[in-house]
């Protein structure tokens, strides 16, 4: 190094000194300020909506796992019923891609309330299992 090295170096506790009271001042100037108690207030607004959101979407994947059991376990049951009887209905295979599986069902069940899909397709298919789907898809849709 060479003879400014030295120089520097004494300076660098002044300067660190420096820096921190010029954060001490910003975070005063933030907390004094009035717009902090507004800022203040959003952020737990942000922090216990989050919470309430966690709870409902929490309760919304509940609602869709019941409604997507049902469904899934409607349509396996009227295919193995089909094959047995050695039919193959036209509306088989679009069953099967809407509630073959469980994922199926979820992403199904998903699409039909976020308007990804229109769920008057999605009952036209599933009321060919049981007069009792349709009705019960219209409640999912309605909660």
């Amino acid at each position: 190094a060479g003879p400014n090295a030295d120089t520097v170096e004494s300076l660098d506790p002044v300067i660190r000194i420096f820096r921190l009271t010029r954060i001490i001042r910003a975070l005063r100037v933030v907390r004094g300020g009035g717009h902090a108690r507004e800022l203040r207030k959003m952020s737990y607004a942000l922090q216990y909506s989050a919470y309430t959101l966690f709870w409902a979407m929490l309760a919304l994947a509940f609602v869709m796992y019941f409604f997507a059991t049902a469904f899934t376990e409607a349509a396996m049951e009227h295919n193995l019923a089909e094959l047995e009887k050695g039919n193959a209905p036209a509306y088989m295979s679009q069953l099967m891609s809407d509630f073959g599986t469980m994922p199926r069902s979820f992403y199904s069940l998903f699409t039909a309330v976020t308007s990804g899909r229109d769920w008057g397709e999605f009952v036209e298919t599933i009321s060919n299992i049981h007069w009792g789907c349709a009705p019960l898809f219209v409640v999912f849709v309605a909660l």
